[in-house]
């Protein structure tokens, strides 16, 4: 592997990186722990805290539907930013339920899941040394996409003292110098907590008040 160790990127560990010792992606470690445990626990009822994925078969109703559209011609080519159609609904949608108006459909684009939009935004925003502020427990994506371009993350411990919200007032001024972003999520992944209008309020004005960009996942 010599020609590749001298082109590996130095985000990546640079000619260093095929001899670093390998880390276990989390949600891999999390796959193998559950794994072992029903094994050696099969009566007991386990709560699996990894990535969310299919143990049911779609319904038949779906695979149908699946199965005529893929068969339309109209079906068959590329929509990098999704149908104008679907654009359409969700300007209708986000007015409807969240009262943002004039919003067009050059304000929508499409991704193929969450995890490939977090992973999009830092890359659109982050540069060496600047700080992702983020709640832990989280989703990984957002982090691991700042680390991998340079930047840094700042976590916020979600406690029960504060009732699973982000403590903004606990974030100290150095951080805020450099913070370029802060991620939010609720309904919250894994505490179950929901945001309420005062909390997203009060992130609206820390980030105007900070400079800093609100991902609301």
């Amino acid at each position: 592997m010599g020609f590749l160790d001298n082109l590996i990127a130095n985000s990546l560990g640079g000619s260093s990186f095929f001899n670093a010792p390998k880390k276990l992606y989390k949600f891999e470690k999390i796959k193998q722990l559950t794994h072992e445990t029903i094994k050696k626990n099969p009566n007991i009822k386990l709560i699996d805290m990894g990535v969310g994925e299919p143990d049911k078969m779609a319904d038949e109703l779906i695979c149908d539907v699946l199965n005529n559209e893929c068969r339309k011609p109209e079906n068959r080519y590329y929509a990098d930013n999704g149908i104008e159609e679907f654009q359409e609904a969700v300007c209708r949608y986000l007015n409807n339920v969240y009262g943002i108006e004039n919003l067009t459909i050059s304000n929508v684009m499409h991704g193929i899941g969450s995890k490939s939009i977090l992973a999009m935004i830092p890359i659109c925003f982050i540069n060496p040394g600047d700080i992702c502020i983020m709640p832990s427990p989280a989703y990984p994506t957002l982090g691991t996409y700042t680390k991998l371009l340079g930047g840094e993350i700042y976590n916020i411990p979600l406690c029960k003292e504060n009732n699973f919200y982000m403590d903004l007032n606990s974030i100290p001024n150095d951080i805020l110098k450099r913070a370029k972003m802060i991620y939010v999520n609720y309904p919250n992944n894994p505490t179950g907590q929901v945001a309420t209008y005062e909390f997203y309020k009060d992130i609206v004005d820390f980030a105007k008040k900070n400079n800093i960009l609100v991902v609301s996942d």
